[in-house]
C-alpha cells in the first residue's frame, strides 16, 4: 500500500505567509506516502481537504501616541497580531517506478509524485485604545509624511479614544515535484524524500480607523489598504516513518525543512480626514500612496502526525494534523514619526518587514493506488 503525507499550508505567513504559508509563507508541507507498494509499479492519486490557522506577522498602521508617563515613546494605538482560519485542498497524482528504473534500485517503491496545493484564509479584528490624558497623537501615512497631528489634543480631560477594525484575505497556492523512497527498518517503513517547489502567496490587509479628539468635539478618521504579493522557489528534504497497529491501521509522523528564494512586493494606499461632530468634513482628505519591492531567502519546515486506515486493498483514508513554520513571513512595517509631533512633518514609508511564524492545520483525505 502507498501512505502520504500531507501538502498544506500555510504558509504562511506569511504571509503567510505568506506567509505560505505562509504560509505560505506562507510554506506547503510535502506529502510522504508511507508504506511500501506490494507490486512493483503503479500509479496512485489523492485529494486532501484541511482546516488552516494561519498565523500573520503584527499589524499596526494608524494613529500613534505619546504616553504621559516621563520616559515612555511613541507606540501605536492599537497593534493587531492577526491568527486567521480558512480552510485548504490539495491533490497530487504519483508513479512508483518500475524495477528497470535506476532510482528504482534505491530502497523500495522508488516514487515521483506531482502535486498542487491551494489555502484560503481570512478575518475580521477590531480593537480599542483609550489614551492618557495630556497625551499627544500623530497620524503618519504610508507615503512618508505626518498629518494630522496634535501634541496636546488628547489633554485636559479630552482622552482620544482610538477604536479601528483590520480587515484581512489571504490566499496561497503551491506546486512541487518530489522523489521519495522507503527503507524497512525492525517493523517500521522510514521514506526519505527531496522536493522542489514554486508558489504565490497574497496578503491583502484593510484598516478603518477613528479617534475621537477633544473630548467628542471632532474625529479624525484613517482608512488603509496594503497588499503583500510573494512568490517562492525553492527545494527540501523530508523524512517520516510508518508503523503499522494493525492490518488495517497506521501511523505515520515525520516532516521536512528546506529552504525558498522569496521575492516580495508592498502596494499601499491611505487617506486622513478630520470632521466636526456633526460630521462634516474639515478640509480635504490628505492622500498618499507607496510601492516598494524586497528579496530574501526564508527557512521553511513542516511537521505532521497522521493515521492511515486502509479501506481496501488500494484504498485509503487519512486523518492528519500539523503545523508549518516560516522565519521570513513577509509583513508591512509602520511609517516611523520623531519627536516633537507636527503636521506636515516627513516620516518613513511603509515598508516590507519579516516575521517567523508558526501556523496549523488539520483534516482528512483519500489515495487511491491503481
Amino acid at each position: 500500500m502507498l501512505h502520504r503525507h500531507l501538502r498544506l499550508s500555510i504558509i504562511a505567513t506569511g504571509v503567510l505567509a505568506a506567509a505560505s504559508a505562509p504560509l505560505f509563507a506562507a510554506d506547503l508541507p510535502i506529502r510522504e506516502p508511507g508504506a511500501a507498494a506490494t507490486t512493483p509499479g503503479g500509479v496512485y492519486i489523492w485529494a486532501d481537504g484541511s482546516a488552516q490557522s494561519v498565523r500573520l506577522p503584527t499589524f499596526d498602521l494608524g494613529t500613534r501616541l505619546l504616553p504621559v508617563a516621563p520616559g515612555s515613546g511613541i507606540s501605536a494605538a492599537n497593534t493587531y497580531d492577526p491568527r486567521i482560519t480558512g480552510y485548504g485542498v490539495s491533490g497530487g497524482l504519483g508513479f512508483v517506478l518500475p524495477s528497470a528504473v535506476s532510482l528504482s534500485n534505491i530502497g523500495t517503491n522508488g516514487r515521483i509524485e506531482f502535486s498542487g496545493s491551494y489555502v484560503n484564509a481570512a478575518a475580521s479584528q477590531a480593537a480599542t485604545t483609550v489614551s492618557t490624558l495630556g497625551s499627544g497623537y500623530s497620524l503618519p501615512q504610508v507615503g512618508g509624511l505626518t498629518n494630522l497631528a496634535g501634541s496636546v489634543a488628547c489633554g485636559a480631560g479630552a482622552s482620544c479614544i482610538v477604536s479601528s477594525t483590520l480587515g484581512i484575505s489571504y490566499s496561497s497556492w503551491q506546486v512541487s515535484g518530489r522523489y521519495a523512497t522507503d527503507f524497512k527498518l525492525s517493523g517500521v517503513t522510514i521514506t526519505p524524500s527531496i522536493a522542489m517547489f514554486g508558489g504565490k502567496s497574497r496578503n491583502s490587509q484593510t484598516l478603518s480607523e477613528t479617534n475621537l479628539v477633544f473630548g467628542g468635539a471632532a474625529s479624525v478618521r484613517y482608512d488603509a489598504d496594503t497588499r503583500l504579493d510573494w512568490t517562492d522557489w525553492g527545494a527540501r528534504a523530508g523524512l517520516s516513518g510508518s508503523v503499522p497497529v494493525t492490518d488495517w491501521l497506521t501511523f505515520v509522523a515525520g516532516g521536512n525543512a528546506g529552504l525558498a528564494a522569496r521575492r516580495v512586493s508592498l502596494t499601499g494606499s491611505d487617506s486622513a480626514n478630520a470632521f466636526t461632530a456633526g460630521g462634516i468634513p474639515i478640509f480635504t482628505p490628505f492622500l498618499s500612496a507607496t510601492t516598494s519591492g524586497k528579496t530574501t531567502t526564508a527557512f521553511v519546515a513542516n511537521a505532521e502526525a497522521s493515521v492511515v486506515v486502509g479501506l481496501a486493498p488500494n484504498w485509503m483514508l487519512r486523518a492528519f494534523g500539523g503545523l508549518n513554520y516560516d522565519n521570513k513571513v513577509p509583513g508591512v512595517s509602520a511609517p516611523a514619526v520623531a519627536l516633537p509631533f507636527g503636521s506636515g512633518g516627513p516620516s518613513t514609508p511603509a515598508g516590507i518587514k519579516y516575521q517567523a511564524e508558526t501556523s496549523y492545520y488539520a483534516g482528512g483525505g483519500l489515495t487511491v493506488r491503481f
